[in-house]
């Protein structure tokens, strides 16, 4: 037949056309070529990644296991040892330093009290040389001149305020000596209160304490009290007068 003779024209188109086609053209592989040292880092990255995984596939199976669980324990008693020994160590050294300060307050308490018993032995010293000093004279006194004198006066600011301690020594010599005096004490206190001066008599005729200031002796006295004045004023001198029969007999003043 016509379609079955291989040299007729119509196969020969027909071979043509199939060839310019690529029909019969045999397969072609495409391949990229890459550079040597990008391969060698695609190694390094893939070998790191598998380490890692290693790694922590290692410890999973240490914690799973429980040997990490006894290392964590150990440390945390290690860790507890060494907490109570710096524990211990402040203790002793808190108690070292409360020790050194007791020792301190009992020594500085020691000192005070003997800067106090030096001051007292040398007011003790001061008083009994003004008393020598006011015996001497007593006993060489004129016997024919009569003499009431005080001596030793002292006003002292107490803690609380308006309060003023006094101390005097009254004595009686001359012809007078041996005769029983009776009389009081009576205080002139001058002071500021208010920007203004004031003068106090003290104490009042119809004051509680006046009856409290009685003076009764024949040679001498030592007389010691508490002056209450008021708060508000600011004492600057007290002035001590001896009173017999509505008299002053002796007066001494002194600043503070």
């Amino acid at each position: 037949m016509f379609w079955s003779d291989p040299t007729s024209r119509l196969a020969l188109k027909l071979r043509r056309l199939k060839s310019r086609l690529g029909w019969a053209s045999a397969g072609v592989t495409v391949r990229t070529a890459w550079p040597w040292y990008w391969r060698v880092a695609s190694v390094i990255f893939l070998s790191s990644i598998s380490l890692a995984l290693a790694g922590w596939i290692y410890d999973a199976g240490r914690t799973f296991s429980g040997f990490a669980g006894e290392e964590n324990a150990r440390d945390v008693k290690v860790l507890r040892e060494r907490v109570s020994s710096l524990e211990q160590e402040l203790a002793a050294a808190r108690a070292t330093a409360d020790t050194s300060v007791s020792q301190l307050q009992i020594e500085k308490t020691t000192q005070d009290r003997l800067t106090q018993q030096v001051k007292r032995i040398e007011d003790d010293n001061v008083r009994l040389k003004a008393d020598l000093a006011m015996f001497e004279n007593f006993l060489g006194s004129d016997a024919g001149q009569a003499n009431l004198s005080i001596s030793r006066f002292q006003v002292e600011a107490q803690r609380e305020g308006g309060k003023y301690a006094y101390h005097l020594l009254v004595t009686q010599h001359g012809k007078d000596k041996g005769r029983e005096f009776k009389g009081r004490l009576q205080f002139a206190i001058l002071g500021r209160r208010e920007g203004q001066t004031v003068m106090i008599d003290y104490p009042e005729k119809d004051g509680v304490d006046f009856a409290g200031f009685s003076v009764n002796f024949k040679y001498f006295a030592r007389l010691d009290g508490i002056l209450r004045i008021p708060a508000s004023v600011a004492v600057s001198s007290v002035e001590v007068r001896l009173v017999e029969n509505g008299a002053i007999r002796a007066r001494q003043s002194i600043g503070l």
